[in-house]
């Protein structure tokens, strides 16, 4: 068993270099696997000869190859990652060292990140962000975007619910869930992960930019603003249930 797996929808084999050696840097005396999830048949040839890496080909939506990514780990702890970033040195490391003194199942690290050289957030309380505003939760939880927590409590609590089309969201979603499941959240005041910054339908983040807004926050909206949101439950392998072609980036089914 690793120390911890690093599941990555992915759809830029460009970038899957960059991404292996910063979590060489960062990862520091802990065991890692990286899971790649995404429309590819093989591995680039820097990675295919790498013992800890694996490819799973899906086309479907970013939530559902982040959750079959994770279906197929093994390590302590999970974490995710944009195909297209990077971990800063040691602070895999330091994240790990944090959460196994903390010794707790429920135990959850989220981080600052860096998205076009700029702090994604500057306030991650999730009420101060409206489109993550519920009555149904207190003004204390936090949005836990790049996180890491056990395998074990992630799976049990669902992981990602595949009904949302993008992990922004679905990911915000499950760091509520947990929250009120009593997670034990530790926020880490430095910079784990950087990744490129998009603004707006443009490029190959068009479809992400299209989901979330058309799709994920409205759907986000209907959960959250219904008290039936604290009685809900989800099954980790409702990803099964998910398209297997996500249409807004693959188009129709083969």
């Amino acid at each position: 068993m690793y120390d911890i797996s690093i599941c990555v929808p992915t759809i830029r084999e460009q970038h899957w270099q960059r991404l292996y050696d910063s979590i060489v840097e960062s990862i520091g005396q802990y065991t890692f696997e990286l899971i790649l999830c995404g429309p590819y048949d093989e591995l680039s040839d820097y990675l295919k000869n790498k013992n800890n890496v694996i490819l799973i080909k899906d086309h479907g939506s970013p939530t559902r190859a982040q959750q079959i990514a994770v279906s197929k780990a093994t390590g302590k702890y999970v974490t995710w990652a944009a195909d297209d970033g990077w971990y800063y040195p040691k602070m895999l490391e330091k994240s790990i060292n944090i959460l196994n003194e903390m010794n707790n199942k429920k135990a959850v690290i989220v981080s600052h990140y860096i998205e076009g050289n700029e702090l994604a957030l500057r306030n991650y309380t999730m009420n101060y962000h409206w489109p993550l505003r519920s009555a149904f939760y207190p003004d204390s939880f936090l949005i836990i975007n790049v996180g890491i927590a056990s395998l074990e409590y992630y799976k049990e609590t669902g992981g990602l619910d595949c009904k949302f089309e993008c992990t922004a969201m679905s990911h915000a979603d499950w760091g509520a869930r947990a929250q009120l499941d009593g997670a034990s959240v530790h926020f880490l005041e430095e910079v784990l992960f950087e990744c490129t910054q998009f603004i707006g339908p443009i490029e190959d983040h068009a479809p992400i930019h299209y989901a979330q807004h058309e799709h994920d926050q409205p759907l986000y909206a209907s959960i959250w603003n219904s008290s039936q949101c604290l009685e809900r439950k989800i099954d980790f392998n409702n990803w099964k249930e998910a398209p297997s072609f996500w249409t807004r980036r693959f188009g129709g089914e083969e």
